[in-house]
């Protein structure tokens, strides 16, 4: 009697192990299939991953958002696996895209303005909106790409300067830039995009007056036709960029980040010199904020 007791014991005790380890592998089978679902979900506008050299962040790889509608990308670190974005209608001149990380504590956003409305502010026809026409990033044919003039609505600090690289990776594709023309400096294998309505670019040996290093050339950007003088500049040294850095009296005690635009590596200094170093020479991209975003997301070295 006691041993068939016993054995009933047994037989109770293994049911109740295995009811046990298949309630455990259901639950973990359901939280991983939810999880796919929600990655999938969260993971809408990212159409690849892919290999950039030039692009420092985790085990180098970079997430690809592409926005066919609008015709732009932008890149994201591995950090960011799983964010999402949302699109909403900005009044009826242009759209707000919102990208949050995957935490939901820090978001961004890419804001698109019909090119009139753009236009109006910076020429302050449209005062009370003078106030967010802030820095140009890119434009199409319809519409000026920027972000937002307030800081990320985010308390992590890396986030935030993550925000800030991924802001600067934020390129048309070849269908949204058709109608912008190339200007090509053989001498120094250099090229970027600009819109038809710029009046004049024009190389210039340099000048005494500059308080720079002479050893250079620049190019001068004029986008209307008062050309009392210019608001964009691209200098050329035959010096290195630390050099450049040390040299240049205008560059002393400037705040300096790494952006990845267009895949080429900016030490940027304040808010308005891009610089890249390549071959020797050092490229120098200052002026405006809005003209120098232009040429800093399409340039581009042509050897």
């Amino acid at each position: 009697m006691k041993n068939k007791r016993g054995d009933v014991a047994v037989v109770a005790i293994i049911i109740v192990i295995v009811a046990i380890t298949a309630g455990v592998v259901g639950w973990m089978f359901a939280k991983k299939s939810q999880e796919s679902i929600q990655k999938e979900v969260a993971m809408q506008g990212v159409v690849s991953i892919q290999q950039d050299g030039d692009v420092e962040s985790n085990q180098n790889k970079v997430l690809l958002y592409q926005n066919d509608e609008f015709g732009f990308t932008l890149n994201f670190s591995k950090n960011w696996e799983g964010y999402k974005v949302q699109k909403s209608t900005k009044e009826a001149d242009g759209y707000r895209f919102t990208f949050t990380d995957p935490t939901e504590k820090c978001s961004f956003p890419i804001l698109l303005s019909t090119i009139k409305k753009w236009e109006d502010c910076k020429s302050g026809k449209n005062p009370n909106a003078f106030y967010w026409c802030g820095r140009e990033l890119s434009r199409s044919e319809n519409y000026v790409f920027y972000p937002a003039s307030n800081p990320p609505d985010c308390a992590n600090e890396n986030l935030v300067k993550e925000i800030g690289a991924i802001i600067g990776t934020l390129k048309l594709t070849s269908d949204a830039t058709v109608d912008l023309q190339t200007y090509t400096n053989a001498k120094y294998m250099f090229e970027f995009k600009y819109p038809k309505e710029w009046s004049l670019i024009k190389e210039f040996q340099p000048s005494l007056s500059d308080f720079l290093p002479s050893n250079r050339s620049f190019v001068a950007i004029y986008p209307n036709e008062n050309r009392q003088d210019f608001s964009a500049r691209v200098d050329v040294y035959d010096l290195s960029l630390a050099i450049v850095k040390r040299d240049n009296p205008f560059l002393k005690n400037l705040t300096s980040s790494v952006q990845i635009m267009n895949g080429i590596s900016w030490t940027r200094m304040g808010d308005a010199n891009y610089l890249t170093e390549r071959n020797g020479k050092t490229y120098n991209v200052s002026g405006r904020g809005d003209l120098i975003s232009q040429i800093v997301s399409t340039f581009k070295f042509t050897n």
